[in-house]
């Protein structure tokens, strides 16, 4: 098991997506930026570190958002996801071929990894959780 923890940073109401570079596993598709968690390392610790490795960002809040595992035909990893409220910087794409910013009803789960797709549901969930409280 491969345990992999994800940063879904969030500004105006967009998250960011980084595109998987030519030559990885699962080539080509937009993922949330992350990466696999050290030994003794605490998941939020390596979504902070994976966020500036991958993105140049720092700071902000971390709040967790899910636990999911998922299976591959070549192994399965299991994903700490994050959310990022208040990353400061400008995202440059140091791991990905390219980076965007969309909002999470704008992303569709084709172009997304598998083990992706329940992180994005779980987003949108949060999401309309958050504007519904908010209206009341």
């Amino acid at each position: 098991m491969t345990r992999v923890a994800v940063a879904l940073v969030m500004r105006a109401g967009r998250v960011l997506l980084a595109r998987r570079p030519p030559g990885s596993h699962l080539e080509g598709f937009w993922e949330f930026p992350g990466g696999k968690i050290v030994a003794g390392e605490p998941p939020a610790a390596a979504a902070r570190r994976e966020l500036l490795e991958e993105t140049g960002l720092t700071g902000g809040r971390l709040e967790q958002l899910a636990v999911t595992r998922h299976s591959y035909p070549d192994g399965q990893i299991e994903l700490w996801a994050y959310l990022v409220i208040g990353a400061q910087g400008t995202p440059q794409p140091r791991a990905a071929t390219s980076l965007r910013w969309e909002t999470p009803a704008g992303i569709s789960e084709d172009e997304m990894p598998a083990a992706n797709v329940p992180l994005l549901a779980a987003l949108r969930g949060c999401l309309a959780t958050r504007a519904e409280t908010r209206s009341q």
